[in-house]
């Protein structure tokens, strides 16, 4: 299963350690509210990539999302 996982992150253009990087932030923040900007500041990278991340993420099925743009505290 990871080596089918890993072989999609490749097909699709994506950086590994960056999709590793994504879910590792998302599962610290379970079961709180999460924004692409909190993922993005987690991980050093645009909030604009980690909403393309999170997108193929759930292309793959791998996770549902209900993240935001901003933060709404």
């Amino acid at each position: 299963m990871i080596d089918g996982i890993t072989s999609e992150v490749y097909k699709g253009g994506k950086d590994l350690k960056k999709v590793q990087e994504v879910l590792r932030s998302i599962m610290t923040k379970i079961p709180s509210a999460l924004s692409f900007n909190s993922v993005a500041n987690d991980v050093g990278i645009s909030h604009v990539t980690v909403e393309e991340y999170i997108e193929f993420l759930k292309d793959l099925f791998m996770i549902q999302s209900h993240i935001t743009r901003w933060e709404t505290r």
